[in-house]
């Protein structure tokens, strides 16, 4: 069933000027050298990733589902300086469909680092280890210790004081809903200062903690700016930013690219200036208000944003392998 609601009737339909980007080829992708992979696990850390069991304690796809962008002249002195502020937001992605290609790159990547030679458990162990459950039963909220469940999916909201939400590849992130992978073990904390939380478990558990992150945002902003002018444009595209983290008992590192990886905007079915700026779009069937509805093929971006993270989390495994 498409979430996709007849609210959409209320758009202000909008002739597409679009410069079509063709989508990649991304089997063929070397995104090591295209996208500047930088492989932080050395040493120690190494050392444990290859003789120690590897807990997936992290794996979650974060898409945006609603941005903002703006640009100012450079007038200041003249008093007559102008702003201009642009918001977009996504529809017509399936949810149920989301959820299934983020359980399947999951389930994808586990077997790719048990090819690799590393010894992946589920966890059941870990989250039931004395620490663990020591942990769990604090009853603090900014814990996440236990299963996913089997509808995962959760929204976040940018808070006024918190400026955006931080970690995406482009623009400013108003809102956005994350999907962990169904019925699967986590151990996480969102404390910016968590302590021991995760040194005492890999110690006492002879363990290494793997958490994968992938955020994805559906637009950019195209700003220009004079004197007393000032444009800006929303344009359709995927972008994709992957972090990967490693903890054990000699510390951890990281995995990253330099480069975001850019996708194309093939996937667009519709673009149109919401009425009256009154939300005529829906995401995953969650209403919302901003100025532009960039409506999307939901078969044709689920499939591209699958295609760049499924060779993307090949290259992530080869850089893993390298360090081992």
């Amino acid at each position: 069933m498409k979430i996709l609601k007849l609210s959409f009737i209320a758009l202000i339909t909008i002739a597409l000027s679009l410069q079509v980007t063709a989508q990649k080829d991304w089997s063929k992708v070397n995104f090591s050298k295209e996208y500047k992979r930088n492989v932080n696990i050395k040493g120690g850390p190494a050392k444990l990733l290859a003789k120690n069991k590897t807990f997936i304690a992290g794996y979650t796809i974060s898409q945006a589902t609603e941005m903002k962008g703006s640009e100012t002249s450079s007038a200041l002195q003249s008093g007559n300086m102008k702003s201009v502020f642009a918001e977009a937001e996504l529809g017509g992605i399936n949810r149920e469909d989301y959820q299934q290609m983020v359980d399947k790159l999951y389930q994808s990547l586990v077997k790719e680092l048990k090819t690799v030679g590393l010894n992946i458990t589920n966890g059941d162990e870990i989250i039931a280890s004395a620490y663990a459950q020591k942990q769990l039963a604090k009853g603090d909220d900014k814990i996440f210790i236990g299963s996913t469940g089997a509808n995962p999916s959760y929204e976040g909201k940018r808070k006024i004081k918190d400026g955006t939400i931080l970690g995406y590849p482009t623009g400013t992130i108003i809102r956005d809903l994350s999907f962990p992978a169904t019925n699967t073990n986590i151990y996480a904390t969102s404390k910016l200062v968590y302590g021991n939380f995760y040194q005492k478990l890999v110690e006492s558990e002879a363990c290494n903690l793997l958490f994968v992150n992938f955020k994805i945002t559906f637009a950019y902003f195209d700003g220009g700016k004079g004197y007393k002018s000032v444009k800006l444009d929303t344009k359709p595209a995927i972008a994709v930013k992957a972090t990967i983290g490693l903890i054990n008992a000699k510390g951890g590192g990281q995995i990253a690219y330099k480069d975001d990886v850019w996708g194309s905007d093939t996937w667009v079915k519709e673009m149109g200036k919401t009425k009256d700026n009154q939300g005529a779009a829906d995401f995953f069937g969650l209403a919302r208000s901003a100025d532009y509805a960039i409506i999307a093929n939901s078969d044709a971006y689920l499939n591209e944003l699958s295609s760049i993270i499924s060779n993307l989390q090949k290259d992530i495994v080869a850089g893993l392998k390298e360090s081992l």
